[in-house]
């Protein structure tokens, strides 16, 4: 079967070539010679009628009436076939249909017409012979102007009746009216090819019009896909999953109230670090797979950002098929990815979180995103479901943060100075100085609760400054060479201005920075090994010191050593704690030990509480030591008196 693509495609090439090259324009003429046709014929057969009258009883019957039947016949049976294609769509193959018939019926019915009325001609007196005249020249520029929309077929009865109508005419010696014709004829054709290029011309602008707005419409689709599709998961992203989530909000009925899921990846960084960024991807797109496999139908599923999922629970979820389903999540991500060249491991943390009657969709989401960061404190690769408890602390967190926030830290900050010992001396070489917050409105605040809230807000940069100030004021009341130590946090290495407003502190600062020491860690300097260097070098530049802070529990620590400009490492306490018994705690403090007598760096021991702790240290040859055992933090004012009653006692 022949399709009908391939038949329109025929039927084109058969009717007027790259006339009818273009369907919607086709389709355009068609419906504009719908109500033009039919006038077009019943001009025909109003003057053919007028034709008949005229030679009744002139010319013999078949020509006033059988012939005359025949092709009125013809023209009403084209009329009714126009008028009833009114009553449906028109298709681009029907319209070049309807122009091949009309092309061949102009041709048809226009020698017909013409015949038959040179025909008549013989019949009758001049009367008679000048109505024909009439009928072959009048009659036709009607037809024209009713076919303006196909010009093919005006030009055919142009040829078929105008032509033999001035042939006509010059053999009856009628030439001032054969001129006449011609002149009106050509003006005719000329307006009616004005009207048409005008009509083909509005026809395609509206096409061109619709083609843009088209596009628009495919574009704006486009767009509104991207704006809510994450790209790399195909999954809606945050901002259609809260839309997602304020509409089942809206939708759910009493009692039966949504659960929105947080599910943060841990791990997920390595995976980026170990085998690139185009296995990490494909990581973030299994995750996604696996999650929509397994949850619940109905339950969306989204990527809000970075390695962290969201769920939407379906309304009147119960507690046991909420456990089952944390439970294969989290049992799901711990299964490894398997890739031609790689096979990576992770886990998710997951926190859940029941709406409430009056909640907002960004409630529900900032409820379930602490309920996944209370899991990942917890154990990672848990779930946890928010409760009042956590309620609480985020009512607690909200009062430190209003209360930091408004706080003037330069001021309310205290710093106390927990001592570093040289156990062959005796005697304390310096001071660690941490921060203690004291709030008008709060009270003394412990810094495990206010130090991480403080790096949330961005308030780090001005602790910092604050304790450098604070440690450059203990320095002149203190005798050298006794050094103090500042920690320095991933922001302030992280941020040029404030390293430079650090730096102007230091400058500005009576006392020389050159008994300052800047602890750092490795987690704060593995983000941008260049930035923090060119901290490091900023600080050094003042004559500071630097010290390695929590060492062995980082990344790389060897390579931080031989890239970093340190002065001093300090070995954690989670060694510390075990070194009596541990031989592998104690191998690594061994080893560290030596590590910085051959690089001619100092050695502290932090976090020592027992004579056996400090027994085992000094075997293995450490001797600066910081802890509990050799006294809690002090404050300002008795480590100035412990130096002036050991003074005086030297004097004595």
């Amino acid at each position: 079967m022949i399709s009908q693509p391939s038949r329109l495609s025929g039927l084109l090439r058969r009717v007027g070539g790259a006339y009818f090259n273009e369907p919607e324009l086709l389709v355009a003429r068609a419906y504009a010679l719908q109500s033009h046709i039919p006038v077009m014929y019943a001009i025909v057969l109003i003057c053919s009628g007028a034709m008949v009258a005229t030679f009744w009883g002139e010319a013999p019957d078949v020509m006033v009436i059988y012939l005359p039947l025949l092709l009125a016949a013809v023209c009403v049976w084209r009329t009714t076939r126009w008028w009833r294609s009114r009553d449906f769509e028109i298709t681009p193959f029907m319209a070049a249909r309807m122009m091949r018939m009309t092309v061949l019926f102009a041709v048809v019915l226009g020698c017909s017409f013409a015949a038959w009325g040179i025909a008549l001609s013989n019949y009758g007196g001049p009367q008679e012979r000048a109505y024909v005249t009439f009928f072959l020249s009048l009659t036709p520029i009607g037809c024209l102007f009713c076919l303006m929309h196909l010009r093919l077929a005006a030009y055919a009865l142009a040829l078929t009746v105008l032509l033999p109508t001035l042939v006509y005419l010059h053999f009856t010696d009628q030439h001032v009216l054969l001129l006449n014709l011609l002149l009106v004829e050509a003006v005719m054709i000329a307006i009616l090819i004005r009207n048409s290029v005008q009509f083909d011309e509005l026809v395609r602008s509206r096409l061109d019009a619709r083609q843009r707005e088209e596009t628009a419409r495919e574009l704006s689709e486009v767009n509104g896909r991207l704006a809510n599709m994450d790209a790399l998961t195909e999954l809606p992203n945050r901002r259609h999953f809260l839309a997602l989530l304020k509409e089942r909000l809206g939708a759910r009925k009493p009692g039966h109230e949504l659960i929105v899921g947080i599910v943060d990846l841990d791990g997920f960084k390595s995976i980026n670090d170990v085998f690139g960024h185009a296995i990490g991807d494909q990581v973030l797109k299994d995750v996604g797979t696996r999650l929509s496999q397994l949850v619940r139908p109905g339950t969306i599923v989204a990527r809000l950002g970075g390695d962290e999922f969201g769920l939407v629970m379906p309304s009147g979820t119960r507690t046991e098929d909420l456990d089952a389903s944390a439970a294969a999540i989290v049992g799901a991500l711990q299964q490894p990815f398997r890739y031609a060249n790689a096979v990576a491991r992770l886990s998710g943390s997951v926190g859940f979180a029941e709406s409430r009657h009056d909640d907002t969709a960004e409630m529900n989401l900032a409820r379930a995103d602490y309920a996944a960061y209370a899991a990942k404190g917890k154990t990672r690769g848990s779930a946890v479901r928010f409760s009042d408890e956590h309620a609480h602390r985020i009512a607690i967190e909200r009062r430190l943060e209003a209360a930091l926030m408004a706080a003037d830290l330069a001021t309310e900050l205290e710093a106390v100075f927990q001592p570093i010992v040289d156990v062959r001396s005796g005697e304390r070489i310096g001071y660690e100085a941490l921060a203690r917050w004291r709030s008008p409105t709060l009270g003394q605040v412990s810094p495990a609760d206010f130090i991480p809230i403080a790096e949330r807000l961005g308030l780090v940069p001005i602790i910092t400054r604050a304790m450098v100030v604070k440690a450059q004021a203990m320095l002149h009341d203190v005798p050298a060479p006794l050094r103090i130590a500042v920690n320095l946090s991933v922001l302030d290495l992280a941020s040029i201005d404030a390293m430079q407003l650090l730096s102007q502190t230091l400058a500005a600062s009576p006392v020389k920075p050159c008994r300052l020491d800047f602890e750092i860690t490795e987690t704060a300097v593995m983000r941008d090994m260049g930035e923090a260097t060119e901290a490091l070098l900023m600080l050094l530049a003042h004559g500071a010191r630097i010290s390695l802070d929590d060492f062995g529990t980082g990344h790389s620590s060897l390579s931080r050593v031989q890239l970093l400009p340190l002065n001093r490492i300090k070995v954690d306490r989670a060694f510390v704690a075990t070194i009596e018994s541990d031989r592998a705690s104690q191998a690594i403090v061994k080893t560290t030990v030596d590590l910085c007598h051959n690089l001619g760096l100092d050695c502290v021991i932090e976090g020592v509480e027992t004579q056996g702790q400090l027994n085992a240290l000094m075997g293995l040859g450490a001797r600066l030591f910081q802890g509990f055992y050799f006294g809690k933090p002090l404050g300002a004012g008795d480590v100035t008196a412990y130096h002036r009653a050991a003074a005086a006692r030297r004097l004595a």
